[in-house]
């Protein structure tokens, strides 16, 4: 939906959604069934355990397909749902000033974002109930706004020669995006004797958005190892990392040959004010977790020249 607001203010609202189905996931097939083990089952495995002995003779009959190990499954039975409202307000300016400016409020949940690669977020818990996998997808973004300037400068009238030609053909530009973070999940590389397994979530015991240690994504005292032969309760994608915050600056001039060739000199710096913007935390709870290891690019400037005919 378009609206003037009033004379060179445009105001444009919309919706938009998106739905998927039959989408790619990975899974074990012939997981041991955790919750229908019996109090004797569980006590022989623990006991085998507590001894240090290999608890496979005891598990493969428990399995769906005992005569066969874990078995990766692909399967395309996972679904997405998207939804956002996004907003565009933009105004010219006599002067050659130009601003547009837009917002996106979103939210997308789906129980596989990015199946084979690797990330914890996509490793399935659970393999018969797909469910404890639906989530904020791992490239969820709830809020998202640029506002991008421009600025043909304009040239005084009472000016001639060489210094109209010199002030003719500038233009600047200005472009700034803030954004949410995006969210991840914590995990335990511990071997479970019960499924014979190295992978698990941790029980969640506190708020890890509470409290925060300087310079971690989320607070690790908040988690805790879940009991052996049990899948913590920790949901995926519960935790978020850095925002996103940049501004872009450029200068460009256009020089004129003829009315369908001109070339453009093009100064751009990205990033100008250097705002460091940290990517994903530890989200192994056993190494240094929700601790920035990596960070996006600094500020990068870069001269060019574009010919265009």
């Amino acid at each position: 939906i378009q609206h003037r607001l009033a004379a060179h203010w445009m105001l444009e609202v919309g919706y938009a959604g998106a739905r998927g189905v039959r989408l790619p996931v990975y899974r074990n097939g012939n997981q041991v069934p955790l919750e229908s083990l019996t109090a004797s089952q569980r006590a022989m495995i623990g006991a085998a355990a507590a001894a240090g002995q290999d608890t496979t003779p005891l598990l493969q009959p428990l399995r769906p397909y005992p005569q066969f190990d874990n078995i990766t499954l692909s399967e395309n039975i996972a679904s997405s749902v998207y939804h956002s409202g996004q907003a565009r307000i933009t105004r010219r300016f006599h002067s050659g000033l130009l601003l547009d400016a837009s917002y996106t409020f979103a939210k997308s949940i789906d129980n596989a974002s990015d199946f084979n690669s690797g990330d914890p977020s996509e490793q399935v818990l659970n393999a018969s109930n797909l469910r404890h996998q639906r989530a904020v997808s791992s490239f969820d973004v709830p809020h998202r706004f640029t506002a991008s300037v421009q600025y043909a400068v304009p040239v005084p009238a009472a000016l001639s020669g060489m210094a109209r030609t010199a002030l003719s053909g500038w233009t600047l530009n200005g472009l700034i995006t803030l954004q949410s973070g995006q969210p991840f999940t914590p995990f335990l590389p511990l071997f479970d004797p019960f499924r014979n397994e190295a992978f698990n979530r941790p029980d969640v015991v506190g708020d890890p958005n509470a409290a925060v240690p300087p310079g971690l994504a989320f607070n690790p005292a908040a988690f805790a190892p879940p009991v052996r032969g049990s899948f913590g309760n920790a949901g995926r994608n519960i935790v978020r990392g850095d925002g996103y915050h940049s501004f872009d600056l450029s200068v460009f001039r256009t020089f004129r040959f003829r009315e369908r060739i001109s070339l453009q000199f093009r100064a751009e710096w990205m990033n100008a004010f250097n705002t460091v913007n940290f990517q994903g935390p530890v989200t192994d709870l056993t190494a240094t977790p929700g601790a920035f290891i990596a960070a996006a690019p600094p500020k990068v400037a870069q001269l060019g020249l574009k010919l265009q005919f």
